[in-house]
């Protein structure tokens, strides 16, 4: 059964962000695959994966934001930042899992957590289909 989603909006830089936050259901805490577009953050320290859905099967599922927490050793989020990428990791909700990086924003430690323990350049920019 699905569960009625707040939304928030924070006032961010003269701008608003925006938050989502369920009930939990979709975030498991198992280990899976998102893909969508890796973005900076409000800091040099955070970094988001923009309008994600599974990799697999993912293109009826909704749209979501991640707050990238746990990045293991070896992977340059900058390398590929503004990019399409595949994310592999474990989703949690905003207040489970590890620290929000320091430096997020109140918009960023709202939105559900994923660790990169893998990550794969899809395309060059994000405008391009997955």
């Amino acid at each position: 059964m699905k569960a009625l989603s707040v939304i928030v909006a924070v006032a961010v830089g003269g701008g608003l962000a925006w938050a989502v936050m369920g009930n939990g259901e979709d975030v498991a805490g198992d280990r899976a695959a998102y893909t969508g577009c890796l973005r900076a953050g409000s800091s040099g320290s955070v970094y988001l994966l923009r309008g994600a859905t599974p990799a697999e099967g993912g293109e009826g599922e909704m749209r979501r934001d991640y707050l990238l927490v746990s990045v293991a050793g070896g992977i340059d989020l900058d390398a590929t930042l503004n990019h399409r990428v595949t994310i592999t990791g474990t989703a949690t909700a905003a207040a489970e899992g590890p620290e929000p990086p320091e430096g997020a924003n109140t918009a960023e430690r709202a939105l559900r957590r994923l660790t990169v323990e893998q990550l794969v350049d899809v395309a060059p920019n994000c405008s391009e289909p997955r």
